[in-house]
């Protein structure tokens, strides 16, 4: 998200303000999202560029990232 200077007076809410009110299960869902579709690109180039198996992890079963997947 790139927040812009410009006032819009139409907007109820700010952008900034919408984005720190996003739930945890939200964030969840979207970065679950984002993972699938890299995965789903990643089949479609059948490895043409490499594949993200090597750089892109689920979350463990308690919902959180492996700290080795940080490294």
């Amino acid at each position: 998200m790139h927040p812009t200077p410009a006032l819009e007076e139409d907007r109820p809410l700010l952008r900034e303000q919408v984005f720190f009110e996003t739930s945890e299960e939200d964030l969840a869902a979207l970065v679950d999202a984002a993972i699938s579709f890299i995965r789903r690109v990643d089949t479609a180039l059948d490895g043409k560029f490499g594949r993200v198996s090597i750089w892109i992890h689920d979350r463990q079963a308690d919902d959180r990232f492996a700290d080795e997947d940080f490294l």
